[in-house]
């Protein structure tokens, strides 16, 4: 029985079950998906339940979901979908506002499903016959995580460069402390007036660009013009930049993982003005915030939902 088939089989049989028999049906499923994908030649086209999510023929809710899960455990082997809050909803045909948004995300999944799984030597003769859009984009997904790490090594390194001089001079002799305390003010305003009225500058410009990527993406998502969705592509290498040259200033850039307690000295909430923040979990990083060492520049922009792990 393949996915597509299972799948439809669950539909039929599981409408009316508890949440913990649908939560092993969802983990059967994603199992189901998992060994169609390791099957050679790799390809997302193995799995008849995620060509049918590409089609749009899977109830956008379970399609979601379902491929959401499945890269989580591309990424994670350990990932167990059936723990998620989100099985209450499953296979039932459930409808809801944001199904473009949903749509959108789905179909991005599934471009990095194909970018997870293992390559076939045949694949690399062939790349010569990918599309311009297909291999940006490949580009882009195996440069993000080497990108934010070596940004990072950048901040840690000024960090903790500029600490081992403080360091050095705080470990002089007591005659020369007052000079040494004088010197470092001295070097302190002269540099946080220069370098932190340039570091607003771009971080002012990171804002300008990021809006004006959330604007024209609503649009591309849905448009049929190709040309247009690249060029919107392109603002997010124009981010990339920035946070590039603000690592280089010793800024670290803040992104907070689903599921991070929310933190209020890092975290800007949005859409959700009534919240306890002790039950409160990030859901989605709307935008970076920025902080240079224990100061926070800029906060960052987030979803939030309830965690019902700690009501309990």
């Amino acid at each position: 029985m393949n996915s597509l088939e299972l799948y439809q089989e669950i539909l039929h049989t599981s409408w009316d079950e508890r949440e913990d028999l649908r939560a092993g049906h969802v983990e059967k499923l994603v199992r189901c998906i998992l060994a169609e994908l390791h099957t050679p030649p790799f390809l997302v086209k193995n799995s008849p339940f995620l060509s049918a999510c590409a089609q749009e023929r899977i109830t956008i809710v379970d399609a979601w979901f379902t491929v959401s899960a499945v890269v989580s455990c591309l990424r994670d082997p350990s990932y167990h979908p059936g723990h998620s809050r989100h099985v209450m909803y499953l296979f039932r045909g459930v409808r809801v506002r944001n199904e473009d948004t949903l749509r959108h995300e789905t179909r991005r999944l599934l471009r990095t499903i194909k970018f997870l799984l293992p390559r076939q030597p045949e694949e690399i003769l062939n790349e010569s016959e990918e599309t311009p859009v297909s291999v940006y984009e490949k580009e882009r997904l195996r440069h993000a995580e080497a990108r934010m790490a070596h940004n990072l090594a950048l901040s840690k390194a000024r960090q903790k460069e500029d600490a081992s001089l403080l360091q050095s001079v705080y470990s002089l002799e007591p005659a020369v402390m007052k000079l040494t305390k004088e010197f470092e003010s001295l070097r302190t305003s002269i540099q946080s007036e220069s370098e932190m009225r340039f570091i607003q500058i771009l971080i002012h410009q990171y804002h300008q660009i990021a809006d004006a990527l959330e604007y024209h993406m609503a649009k591309a998502s849905v448009s049929d013009n190709e040309d247009y969705y690249n060029a919107v592509l392109n603002y997010d290498d124009f981010l990339c930049d920035i946070a590039d040259a603000l690592a280089l200033f010793g800024v670290e850039e803040i992104i907070s993982d689903p599921g991070t307690p929310f933190d209020g000295s890092i975290h800007s909430v949005r859409g959700t003005k009534e919240f306890s923040p002790r039950h409160t979990i990030v859901r989605k990083s709307l935008r970076s915030g920025f902080r240079r060492g224990e100061a926070v520049l800029e906060k960052e922009r987030i979803l939030t939902e309830v965690d019902h792990a700690s009501r309990n």
